[in-house]
C-alpha cells in the first residue's frame, strides 16, 4: 500500500498510460485508490501550491478551499463542508461529524458511520455539468485504533484535485479524531488510517498529461 503522494503519482501513471481517450479527457472508469497515512506526506501536501507549475493546480487549490473550508453553497457547486457539518436531511440539520464521533465514542466498533456530501435534490438544483459534487460519501471505521476513511466519489481530477481532496481528507480525520477522544479519553490512541478513494471516473485532460507526469515527479522528490 502507497503512501499519499506516492498513490497519487500511481494515479497520474496510471490515467496516462491505461486512461482511454473520451473527448478532451483521458479516463478510468471504477477508480480505486488506497494510501497509508504518513505525516510527512501530510507536511509535503501542505507545501504542494509551491510546486505549482501552472494554473492548473493554483485553479485547483482555490477550488477545494472553496469546497471544504466555505460554508456556504455557491451557484457553481455546493459546499462540502456545509453539508458535512450542517446537512438538511428532511428538515433536521445535522453536523455528521458530532454525529459520528458521538456513535464512535460510544461503540468503536460501529459499521453504520457514514457521512453524506450529495443529496438528490442536486440533480435539480444544477445549473452546471460540475455542480453535482464529486466526494457524494464517506464511510468511516475504526478497527486497531486506527481511523479509516473509505470515499465514494463521482468523479475525479486527477492532475489538479486529487492531491487536495486527501489533503482536507486527511484534515478532516484529524478533526473528527480530535472530537473522538474529546468525548472518551480512552480512545487517544486512535490514529489516522487509510484513505481508500473509489470513483466512477478519474480523469486528466489530455493536454495536461505530460504536465501531471512532471507535477507528480517533482512532488514525490521533495
Amino acid at each position: 500500500m502507497a503512501c499519499d503522494v506516492s498513490a497519487y503519482f500511481d494515479a497520474v501513471r496510471n490515467i496516462s498510460e491505461s486512461g482511454k481517450r473520451e473527448g478532451r479527457y483521458l479516463e478510468v472508469l471504477g477508480f480505486n485508490c488506497v494510501s497509508y497515512y504518513n505525516i510527512n506526506d501530510v507536511r509535503r501536501l501542505k507545501k504542494v501550491r509551491r510546486y505549482a507549475q501552472n494554473d492548473e493546480i493554483v485553479r485547483g487549490w482555490l477550488k477545494s478551499v472553496k469546497a471544504y473550508s466555505v460554508f456556504r453553497d455557491r451557484p457553481q457547486k455546493p459546499s462540502y463542508g456545509l453539508r458535512i457539518r450542517s446537512y438538511n436531511s428532511f428538515g433536521c440539520i445535522v453536523d455528521q461529524l458530532d454525529a459520528v464521533a458521538a456513535r464512535i465514542s460510544e461503540k468503536p466498533g460501529y459499521s453504520c458511520q457514514s457521512i453524506l456530501v450529495y443529496s438528490p435534490v442536486d440533480l435539480i438544483k444544477m445549473v452546471r455539468p460540475g455542480y453535482v459534487p464529486c466526494v457524494t460519501a464517506i464511510d468511516v471505521k475504526v478497527r486497531d485504533s486506527l481511523l479509516h476513511f473509505h470515499i465514494l466519489m463521482r468523479s475525479l481530477d486527477v492532475y489538479s484535485s486529487m492531491i487536495f481532496d486527501m489533503l482536507w481528507l486527511r484534515i478532516l480525520q484529524r478533526i473528527l479524531i480530535a472530537k473522538i477522544c474529546k468525548r472518551r479519553y480512552s480512545l487517544k490512541s486512535i490514529k489516522p488510517g487509510v484513505l481508500n478513494i473509489f470513483c466512477g471516473r478519474a480523469y486528466i485532460k489530455a493536454n495536461c498529461v505530460e504536465r501531471a507526469k512532471t507535477f507528480a515527479s517533482i512532488l514525490c522528490a521533495e
